[in-house]
């Protein structure tokens, strides 16, 4: 009897170790799947913050040629190498919802990994259409993913080639991507910014277009222009490369250690269930 009675113990406990370590699986697979969104976003968070980098006044020799575009997945998050610096000839920042990124020459994924890219370099500022594409993350996304809370009015500061540029928000609109007037070069000789990035994190057929019109600038002649409303600055500050390195913000990683703490949690309340 005692034998017997032995045995269904110990089967038992086999069958609830068995039960847990399901559990247990199934816990950590909806932990993976639900967190894997706010893991990528965070990863990529760390590296575009952290990567330090040099502005050029100089266009590069070798200009990467376009690639097709697609959301990053945590794997290229991980392994991707961070770009040189060669081809960073500027930066876009804006003030108001958190934006200060590099500016690539190349439309490339590994580019838009680190920051933002221009579509047509050789444009000039103060006449032309500068169109710079960037990516949206999501929660928390530090790239482009800000740009969807810019509204009119919005000051944007333009750091390109050496020279420094500021353009007040016209318009901020969804579009769909085969829309590719938005692309277009002015026609009247006066400068304008156009921002660009997808209207969600995932797949989608919709862009999310910011356009500014340019209102001053920095060490270039201005006085032949149409518009007379773009005013001359000078600076004495600008040097022929610019070192920056954005400080790291930990409220960004709220979403990891909220993960991880779940997994602390649950965990040995599932392993105590069991017994």
């Amino acid at each position: 009897m005692t034998k017997q009675k032995s045995n269904k113990v110990k089967k038992k406990k086999s069958r609830n170790w068995l039960l847990t370590v399901v559990a247990l699986l199934l816990f950590y697979s909806a932990v993976f799947l639900i967190g894997s969104p706010f893991l990528k976003s965070t990863v990529i968070n760390y590296r575009s913050i952290s990567y330090s980098y040099q502005v050029n006044n100089t266009l590069p020799k070798v200009v990467p040629k376009v690639e097709e575009i697609t959301p990053p997945t945590f794997e290229e998050a991980v392994k991707i190498k961070e770009p040189s610096s060669d081809g960073i000839i500027g930066a876009v920042t804006l003030e108001n919802v958190g934006i200060d990124l590099p500016i690539f020459v190349g439309v490339t994924n590994q580019n838009l990994l680190f920051g933002t890219a221009t579509l047509y370099p050789e444009r000039d500022p103060l006449i032309d259409n500068i169109v710079i594409l960037g990516h949206h993350l999501g929660y928390q996304g530090q790239l482009f993913s800000p740009l969807l809370t810019v509204e009119e009015g919005n000051e944007i500061e333009l750091l390109y080639l050496g020279d420094r540029y500021k353009y007040k928000v016209t318009s901020a609109a969804i579009v769909k991507e085969t829309n590719l007037s938005v692309l277009e070069n002015t026609t009247d000789d006066k400068g304008i910014l156009t921002l660009i990035t997808c209207d969600k994190p995932t797949e989608t057929d919709q862009r999310f277009v910011v356009k500014a019109k340019l209102m001053s600038s920095t060490n270039k002649d201005v006085s032949n222009l149409k518009d007379t409303t773009i005013k001359q600055e000078s600076s004495s500050q600008l040097s022929q490369n610019i070192i920056k390195k954005k400080e790291i913000d930990w409220h960004l990683y709220l979403p990891l250690v909220i993960i991880f703490g779940l997994l602390i949690v649950v965990t040995p309340i599932l392993i105590r269930l069991s017994k």
